[in-house]
């Protein structure tokens, strides 16, 4: 799990507000390596531990980047060539409102939006009710029978495209310890593959059921109601 030693617990995650460092905060890792460092700056952060209590030239720490040694966290490190960064995706059974029959869908699951959204031409092809620019739909596991997370979407009429942006080498993740093949909530998650719904942060609580499992500059795991889900630095095959 990632964690940041120095934590003072005096000062809440600037990010989403709960008593935890940045460095586990599912937020602000779900942000892509110029967005982290765009938010640091905005926040005026220490860029060497992320501290809120001091600046970067009062930083006590020694730690330095353990991926080049430079003057800034781990976490605000350039992606590596040959590696791109990819969000959190899961493959589930979706209900349209009301209905007692799914739809499988790819979702993207990225708690730095603030709301969850669907595309107009997902909406009508599930057969979703749409009422003033929302609609509610429920989600389940696409194997196993777990609990249903109640999404209430807003309409977006546009397209999201597909991720990742480059195939992605996966043999690593047949044998992990930690995840199971068959539990992985979506299966083709390191396939460049369309998504139509993006689950936000007003669902988060629904959705993470464990705590982010990795480091910076890896491929991060994290635990949720759909099975493991994976996103981070993917290395291109």
């Amino acid at each position: 799990m990632l964690r940041m030693s120095n934590f003072n617990e005096n000062y809440p995650c600037p990010v989403c507000t709960r008593f935890h460092s940045i460095s586990d905060c599912t937020r602000f890792l779900a942000l892509c390596i110029s967005a982290r460092r765009r938010k640091v700056e905005q926040l005026d952060l220490c860029k060497n531990c992320l501290a809120q209590s001091h600046g970067r030239s009062d930083c006590p720490s020694r730690n330095r980047c353990f991926r080049c040694r430079g003057d800034h966290h781990s976490l605000l490190h350039p992606v590596d060539t040959g590696n791109v960064f990819f969000p959190m995706t899961a493959t589930v059974r979706l209900y349209p409102t009301k209905a007692d029959w799914c739809e499988m869908a790819r979702v993207v699951i990225d708690p730095s939006h603030k709301l969850s959204a669907i595309t107009m031409d997902a909406a009508k092809n599930y057969k979703c009710e749409i009422r003033r620019g929302y609609t509610s739909i429920r989600l389940q596991h696409h194997i196993f029978d777990r609990d249903q997370v109640h999404v209430r979407c807003v309409i977006e009429d546009t397209r999201y495209g597909k991720t990742p942006s480059a195939p992605l080498e996966s043999i690593w993740t047949w044998d992990h310890p930690i995840v199971g093949r068959a539990t992985i909530g979506d299966p083709s998650w390191n396939k460049p593959e369309p998504y139509h719904l993006i689950l936000g942060a007003d669902v988060a609580h629904q959705i993470f059921t464990g705590n982010v499992i990795g480091r910076a500059g890896q491929t991060l795991i994290h635990h949720t109601t759909f099975g493991p889900v994976f996103f981070g630095e993917g290395k291109k095959t």
